[in-house]
């Protein structure tokens, strides 16, 4: 779970289901630029919003939805479908997958969480140098991860990513 990375890095972590903190995503979505990390049919691609949008006007607030692929879409339903949503391009997907775990079951178009959110910053134009520092931190918890597997027995045919 590559979400608990962007904890380190200033993400506020809100969970799906507890009233709490559905009452704080609300708050939060009152606000204005916000936007949703979801790749939805209506979704518009990060590069065309960083393009369109005027100097100081980007977004304030990301929400990153993190579980399978059931559930985050589950998530995204209930968030309201005014808020934007974005997706990231095939081709920065591409570029992130070779430096990142790729899942299993051959699906070139998913990638992990922080990953997803790393590859939304560089098409939003963030800083190269933030970018960077964020990738390394995925590749370096990645590495660490697989080689605590691979040190504990569990052969990678085995893991469900």
């Amino acid at each position: 779970n590559t979400a608990k990375l962007l904890l380190r890095y200033g993400a506020r972590l809100l969970v799906w289901g507890m009233e709490e903190h559905r009452r704080e995503l609300d708050d939060i979505l009152a606000k204005q630029n916000a936007l949703v990390l979801f790749p939805s049919p209506e979704a518009e691609h990060a590069a065309e919003l960083a393009r369109s949008n005027e100097p100081g006007k980007s977004a304030q607030h990301i929400i990153v939805l993190d579980g399978g692929w059931k559930e985050t879409r589950k998530m995204n339903q209930s968030i309201n479908p005014c808020i934007p949503r974005c997706r990231i391009s095939a081709e920065t997907l591409d570029g992130l997958s070779r430096r990142t775990r790729k899942y299993v079951n051959g699906f070139r178009d998913r990638v992990q969480t922080a990953g997803a959110f790393i590859a939304l910053l560089r098409e939003l134009g963030e800083d190269e140098h933030h970018v960077q520092s964020l990738l390394e931190g995925l590749v370096t918890f990645l590495e660490s991860f697989e080689s605590q597997l691979r040190w504990s027995g569990v052969q990678s045919k085995h893991l469900q990513t």
